[in-house]
């Protein structure tokens, strides 16, 4: 069987220590609804799948919004031509990217 290329979606896999508590909080937010949607998030057991804004959506003033940690996040999967970042708890951090404690 033959898959047609662009039907697949590549994720970044990132660990949740890239984004802040803060941000955590606004992603289960999303996730739940609570708030003005902002981004596309599926939150699971140990992290977020979220859905990358395409460069279309970077002037959607909705996601100047987004905290600064995760607008970070989106440029290095657009960067890794990615269209999904999952932030794992259980994933390596990346050497470029800021770490937080929470």
């Amino acid at each position: 069987m033959t898959i047609n290329p662009s039907v697949v979606l590549r994720a970044l896999d990132l660990s949740t220590a890239h984004i802040s508590s803060t941000t955590r909080t606004w992603l289960e937010a999303q996730a739940r609804n609570e708030q003005p949607w902002i981004v596309t998030v599926a939150q699971y057991r140990s992290g977020f799948f979220i859905r990358i804004p395409t460069d279309d959506d970077e002037d959607d003033i909705r996601l100047h919004q987004c905290p600064k940690d995760l607008r970070e996040i989106f440029k290095v999967a657009r960067l890794a031509d990615c269209r999904v970042v999952c932030l794992d708890g259980e994933a390596d951090p990346h050497p470029q990217l800021p770490q937080y404690d929470w």
